[in-house]
């Protein structure tokens, strides 16, 4: 007697789909390993998963059910994690680079020897106002505004830290006006603080996008990107900066708040702006943070709405 068909919701279905197409890609990862990577961590065997997914969908039933997610959370299902970044990699270099730096300090802190001079920043290089110069002008209140936009937490926060808080909005629901679940509570402002701690940057913790932008200029460490010659916001450069090492930020200050995701120095097709774009990393309307076209988090007519922020010092890439 054959096997009853049962219904499965489609979210459900999405899901074993995406697990699928992950279990492909490891299995191609495996395959291209070399020798010794096979010997020191072996192969793992994904057939018995593969199965049991592929007879679930197989004895599902074509049956159309309402795409209705009730607000009970118990039909919720939380956004697949992140996807890993670049800065990852980059963090790496960036420590190495540290501990070399603190090494020849204490090498050289008794000699004569000349140490390198230190990098021109890219104010300098842009010949953009040092934010840094304005702030001895600054009334007691401005300043104090300044320090408490800046360090809501004196230290910023750890990659760690803020890894727990984006886990947490992970498996928050998210929902519609009317109470029902669409997805997780991701926030673009979690994603941004752990991708900059990475490289040892901070900005402020558990603030919403717009005080965090507004922390990042009050810190004098960030500066606009001006507009290129016809006034418009210049992605060219931003682009040219991220593959030199420059920490961009694309960001724009919204009502109640805000959105940012960071430059990876790479470019993307857009079929939307009609040509190829910067690619940014980072997470939008609540989605799994990924590296894509800034075109998917910024539509052409809100193109110019962009403001690009530098980072004073590059870092390796």
């Amino acid at each position: 007697m054959p096997n009853k068909k049962t219904t499965i919701h489609p979210l459900r279905k999405h899901l074993l789909e995406t697990r699928l197409k992950q279990i492909e890609y490891l299995e191609r990862q495996q395959a291209r390993q070399d020798h010794f990577t096979t010997q020191l961590y072996g192969k793992r065997n994904y057939n018995e998963e593969k199965e049991g997914i592929l007879y679930e969908l197989r004895n599902s039933s074509n049956k159309k059910i309402p795409y209705h997610i009730s607000s009970n959370t118990d039909s919720f299902i939380p956004a697949e994690p992140d996807e890993p970044s670049d800065f990852d990699r980059r963090k790496t270099l960036w420590e190495n680079q540290q501990q070399w730096e603190q090494f020849m300090e204490k090498q050289t802190e008794n000699t004569s020897f000349q140490k390198p001079p230190k990098e021109q920043n890219i104010f300098e290089r842009l010949n953009i106002p040092d934010p840094k110069e304005t702030f001895a002008s600054m009334s007691p209140y401005e300043e104090q505004k300044r320090y408490v936009y800046r360090w809501p937490q004196p230290k910023g926060a750890s990659t760690e830290e803020w890894e727990k808080r984006n886990e947490q909005w992970r498996n928050t629901p998210r929902k519609d006006k009317n109470g029902n679940i669409i997805g997780s509570e991701l926030r673009c402002n979690t994603v941004f603080g752990r991708e900059l701690s990475k490289l040892g940057i901070n900005v402020a913790k558990d603030s919403n996008m717009n005080s965090m932008i507004k922390g990042m200029e009050l810190s004098g460490d960030w500066a606009d990107l001006p507009v290129d010659e016809n006034g418009n916001t210049d992605h060219a450069m931003a682009l040219k900066l991220a593959q030199e090492g420059y920490i961009v930020a694309a960001t724009e200050k919204g009502e109640k708040n805000g959105h940012a995701a960071l430059l990876t120095g790479k470019e993307r097709n857009s079929s939307t702006w009609k040509g190829k774009v910067p690619e940014v990393y980072g997470s939008v309307n609540g989605k799994t943070a990924k590296a894509e076209g800034i075109s998917t988090h910024w539509q052409p007519k809100n193109k110019n709405n962009i403001k690009y922020k530098i980072y004073r010092y590059k870092r390796p890439i």
